[in-house]
């Protein structure tokens, strides 16, 4: 089976990893590049404010976009066609990052990693938190620091140190598994099974349902009693149910239990508790915007409650939902007919094409837009981010050669090279 990677949307940093800039794309494009590949999917798309990060289903992380923060690492060696990138300080191609990584997540310039214990490159039986960038408000979870130095990251090129950012640690003897709040190796109590990144703020969801925070907590994201800003992993305390999933909005966090009793509860201020249930039993999939939350149920049917910004967060006649994607201010949507939809703020093209008579403001409300230019091949996933939309296909063909033009001869020997090192690598 063949994997394909198309991306639509804001792209003014390069964080759709197209090998150029542009103010907007409005139509799925190609990714030139890795990470999808025959036989590789892709577990998770997720961004910061101009940055966007892969987690592929053989546990890499590829990267894109704005890095003058230090937010996708420092000394990235550049393939040829992206070596420009270095000087603007950012990279306009996936580039390969780490590997043996279990969750990712990021904040408008900050990225985090998780390896959770028991692995191949985690040995101890607890996870351990990698984070780096720019994160004023307690993002990076290492105490006081503010930026992440470069002395903790290396060349992920050369086959002989693609490494783990826990190997890093233990290269530069900084990680002390007799103490779990070193603020450059962070070690989790038990395995997690769910993390998410706000604005400034993280979450992640242990095996037995405790949540872990950081970051901002102005506004009580990280609960009514904790101090305005946590620079340390801190188990948020009074959830009264095991938490199954958690995902954050530029306030708030909002936290559910099992599917099938459909506890919930949102961290914040009352008002993204708007319209909010009592309860969301059978639920299949949550997403947050910036101001509200989305509940997809396993019947195909959506809610949202909140807080309405310029646009009607759940549009009238709405057909049966499979997949949602949830961006700080627009959803993507798969139908159950396999139909791509898409509504809320699509001035950078995320929302696809839309006709400016249609939509003078680039905003689509109190209606969806059936995406008309959506991909060849079967659609098996979708993201979104800030302003940026992303979607999975497979088919049974073409070749890697008939999928980059002749000019891109260091996009195709970077896939046969990935291909032949999965097969002789322990990975």
């Amino acid at each position: 089976m063949h994997y394909f990677l198309y991306a639509f949307g804001s792209n003014g940093e390069s964080q759709l990893g197209l090998g150029f800039t542009s103010d907007g794309e409005h139509a799925p494009t190609l990714v030139p590049a890795p990470p999808p590949r025959d036989n590789m999917s892709i577990r998770k798309i997720c961004g910061g404010g101009n940055h966007t990060l892969v987690l592929a289903d053989n546990d890499k992380v590829y990267v894109a976009g704005l890095n003058t923060d230090g937010q996708l690492g420092h000394m990235l060696t550049q393939r040829p066609s992206n070596r420009h990138a270095a000087h603007d300080e950012r990279l306009i191609k996936f580039d390969k990052r780490y590997r043996d990584i279990s969750f990712c997540a990021a904040t408008e310039t900050t990225s985090a990693y998780i390896l959770n214990g028991c692995s191949k490159q985690n040995k101890s039986p607890t996870p351990i938190l990698y984070t780096e960038g720019r994160g004023r408000l307690g993002e990076l979870g290492r105490g006081e620091m503010d930026k992440t130095k470069d002395q903790f990251t290396i060349n992920v090129f050369d086959k002989d140190t693609l490494s783990t950012p826990l190997a890093q640690f233990e290269n530069l003897g900084i990680v002390n598994t007799h103490i779990n709040t070193h603020p450059e190796g962070f070690k989790f109590p038990r395995q997690v099974v769910d993390f998410a990144g706000g604005t400034w703020h993280y979450a992640a969801v242990l095996d037995n349902g405790d949540v872990w925070g950081w970051g901002k907590n102005r506004n009580g994201q990280l609960g009514p009693s904790q101090s305005e800003t946590l620079i340390y992993p801190t188990n948020l305390l009074g959830i009264p149910f095991e938490a199954d999933r958690v995902v954050c909005g530029k306030e708030f966090t909002y936290i559910v239990g099992r599917k099938n009793e459909g506890f919930h509860c949102i961290l914040g201020s009352n008002k993204f508790r708007e319209n909010m249930p009592d309860c969301v039993p059978h639920w299949k999939d949550i997403g947050a915007t910036w101001n509200a939350v989305f509940v997809l149920f396993e019947d195909g049917s959506l809610i949202a409650f909140g807080t309405e910004r310029q646009w009607n967060l759940i549009p009238p006649n709405l057909p049966s939902i499979d997949q949602i994607a949830i961006g700080n201010s627009h959803v993507l949507a798969l139908t159950a007919a396999g139909k791509l939809i898409s509504w809320g703020w699509g001035s950078h093209g995320n929302c696809g094409y839309l006709d400016p008579i249609k939509f003078p403001e680039g905003i689509v409300s109190g209606t969806f837009h059936e995406i008309q230019s959506s991909p060849p091949g079967d659609i098996r996933k979708i993201w979104a981010g800030a302003s940026t939309s992303f979607v999975l296909t497979s088919c049974e063909s073409p070749s890697v050669g008939e999928l980059y033009p002749e000019s891109d001869n260091d996009a195709k020997q970077d896939i046969e090279k990935d291909v032949a090192e999965s097969q002789t690598m322990d990975v």
